[in-house]
């Protein structure tokens, strides 16, 4: 429990919560906070018993809800399943963290868990800056003339693209989105995988490049569209001093792809 109440002290970002204010989100950084903790004995189940309770908690877990009024942004769960075998479960709300900030919290665990078990103090050399400093800047520098530049530069990009795609679907379109949604995993071989790497090689794309544009080549394909869009997250920690944060600092951007010129695959490419 000391390994996690540093974390929390040292990452503002985790102990935030979320208030309107004059009609404004804003950030309220707690000081005082009840750790959302919670332990469970399995140990004393057989093996099928306590594989069924660790699918039970995990999915309980998977779905329990954050309250952003006034829940902190970290929750974990200690699952023993023998005296040295144990299982931890962290949930992190999205709007706190991203996937970099997954292998922070894990690296300082690990190094805060280890010093403290072995009667030492906290290793880990202080934050110059918090995730509200970087709000606050972002808040700043995007306003007057260069938030209307940035707008009107991407209201041209983006302007004239359908409001929803036309790909053909297996069920009527609901008057109100559900924002569902399934993962289909599909795995391809190792000899597809040592083409396609070449195939980048060849044309001196990126891997994300080349499957990019075989994805949109597939969605105009199927929705017979010329004009495809695609929304992807690019990492937003552009200074060194924000590397070692906990926080969500990801940024979407979209990728317009045109075939309506019967462009070839490798054409595309050296477009995109």
């Amino acid at each position: 429990k000391k390994t996690l109440h540093t974390l929390i002290d040292r990452h503002e970002v985790l102990r935030t919560r979320l208030s309107m204010f004059d009609g404004d989100v804003c950030q309220m950084i707690t000081k005082h906070y009840e750790l959302p903790f919670k332990q469970y004995d399995l140990s004393t189940l057989d093996e099928a018993q306590r594989q069924r309770q660790i699918q039970i908690l995990y999915k309980e877990e998977a779905n329990s809800i954050f309250d952003l009024t006034t829940d902190i942004m970290l929750r974990i769960r200690l699952l023993k399943l023998a005296n040295c075998d144990y299982i931890v479960l962290y949930t992190m709300h999205h709007i706190a963290s991203d996937g970099w900030s997954m292998a922070i919290l894990l690296r300082e665990f690990r190094t805060l868990y280890r010093a403290y078990s072995q009667g030492g103090t906290n290793p880990l050399s202080s934050l110059t800056i918090q995730y509200a400093d970087y709000a606050q800047w972002q808040r700043g520098w995007l306003q007057g003339e260069l938030l209307k530049n940035l707008l009107h530069y991407w209201r041209e990009q983006l302007s004239g693209l359908a409001s929803v795609h036309q790909l053909p679907l297996d069920r009527s379109r609901p008057t109100k989105p559900t924002f569902e949604g399934k993962i289909h995993q599909q795995h391809i071989t190792k000899e597809l995988t040592c083409e396609i790497n070449e195939l980048c090689k060849k044309h001196e794309v990126t891997l994300f490049m080349f499957l990019e544009t075989a994805f949109a080549s597939l969605l105009s394909h199927y929705s017979q569209v010329k004009d495809i869009a695609i929304g992807t997250a690019v990492a937003g920690r552009m200074h060194r001093d924000i590397e070692p944060l906990i926080g969500f600092f990801v940024n979407s951007l979209v990728i317009r792809t045109d075939f309506s010129d019967k462009v070839t695959f490798s054409e595309l490419l050296k477009k995109n």
